[in-house]
């Protein structure tokens, strides 16, 4: 085929070229060596360069010129080993903006200039400007998303998401509506109508396309506080329970279970203010050293656990038993005067003593009462309460 080449060509071709290089910059190859990277860049650029050149020279009919620039665009999608919807969403997007420009501007230059849209198309310089103006534009726009990184990967992101896939379909309708539309500009119509038909169209198609690229974001961004609610809901979750398993773990004796010291005097001091009737009980195992020396720390763990569980079990509803050394406790019972603690406290003792389980255990006490209307602290309090045990213990010894 004979191309007659004139000076204005240069242009658009070269626009063409770049354009092209840029699509290929934008949509990254993967997994090519070099030779094969610069073969395919090459033939991509070289047929892009004799399409443009072919139409502006022979102006062979507008929808053929759409259809063959569209299989070379997806050919170099194809061949980089990328074909992937994010990319696919990109090409497609990028083709139907250029076929919206170039209608819409040959639309826009017949209502205003006057001769037909075929007359324009039959002109070489006419089609030569055309090329030159949407391929400039087309550029500006990748410019901008080159230059915008954040905002092409924004598209990247929503060609991924399952919203965009109907979206996909829609520009897949579009591209064939358009190369239809695109017959109207070889009709030999001398009627304004058609120009005003394609504005129209382009118009639409351009409303819908962003209406739906907005609704994609919105329907993202809605996604992303959900998942990061529940991330956060979550981690509010964990936080709860650590901070939960903390407080178990200041509260509670870690071998025995019982009440921690801590816990006890926060708890005397919030009774003291409300200035009501309780009973300690300061109890003291006796022999707790003798076992561990001739049965290991292990046999004296374990006594320690079964010793704090019988107590547990007979103080009563209402009472707490906290560990306030190695082998010392003290029972809290609230409303409880100073002879009904000490019957308590002797009738668990003799039980304990009597055997009943697998070996007797024996312990010292020593009781204080808090009487409303008393000026004591609660240390003042554990330590009358240690005295009177400790009398207890010389007693019986």
């Amino acid at each position: 085929m004979n191309l007659v080449f004139y000076w204005y060509y240069c242009l658009p071709v070269l626009l063409a070229v770049l354009y092209g290089c840029m699509l290929y910059y934008v949509v990254p190859p993967r997994g090519l060596p070099v030779w094969k990277l610069r073969r395919d860049l090459s033939l991509i650029l070289l047929a892009e360069g004799v399409l443009v050149a072919a139409w502006l020279s022979k102006g062979f009919p507008l929808p053929v010129f759409y259809a063959l620039t569209y299989l070379i665009q997806a050919a170099a999608t194809c061949i980089r080993r990328n074909v992937q919807i994010r990319y696919w969403f990109f090409i497609n997007l990028n083709f139907v903006n250029m076929m919206v420009l170039h209608m819409a501007f040959t639309g826009f230059a017949s209502l205003v200039r006057g001769p037909a849209m075929y007359t324009l198309m039959a002109d070489a310089v006419w089609r030569t400007a055309s090329v030159t103006f949407v391929l400039a534009v087309c550029m500006i726009e990748n410019l901008i998303f080159l230059s915008h990184r954040r905002l092409f990967f924004l598209l990247v992101i929503e060609a991924k998401s399952d919203e965009a896939r109907p979206f996909m379909a829609f520009l897949s309708f579009c591209t064939g509506y358009l190369l239809l539309d695109s017959l109207l500009c070889e009709a030999e119509l001398m009627s304004a109508y058609p120009a005003l038909f394609l504005l129209g169209s382009s118009a639409v198609l351009t409303f819908c396309i962003l209406r739906f690229l907005m609704r994609i974001r919105t329907i993202m961004r809605e996604e992303y506080l959900r998942k990061e609610h529940d991330e956060l809901s979550a981690r509010l979750k964990s936080a709860k329970e650590s901070a939960g398993s903390l407080k178990r773990m200041t509260e509670r004796d870690a071998l025995t279970g019982a009440f921690s010291r801590r816990y006890l005097i926060d708890y005397i001091d919030r009774m003291l203010e409300k200035d009501q009737l309780f009973s300690l009980a300061f109890l003291d195992l006796d022999g707790l050293k003798l076992l561990n020396d001739k049965e290991g720390h292990d046999a004296g763990d374990h006594y320690l656990i079964m010793f704090s569980r019988e107590i547990e079990a007979r103080i009563g509803s209402g009472s707490l038993l906290s560990r306030v050394g190695g082998d010392e406790f003290i029972v809290f019972m609230p409303d409880t005067a100073a002879e009904a603690a000490d019957r308590r406290m002797e009738t668990i003792r003799e039980m304990l003593e009597s055997g009943y389980w697998v070996r007797p255990m024996h312990f010292s006490y020593g009781i204080t009462t808090y009487m409303p209307g008393d000026q004591k602290e609660a240390d003042a309090l554990l330590k009358e309460a240690d005295r009177a045990m400790y009398r207890d213990k010389i007693y019986r010894r």
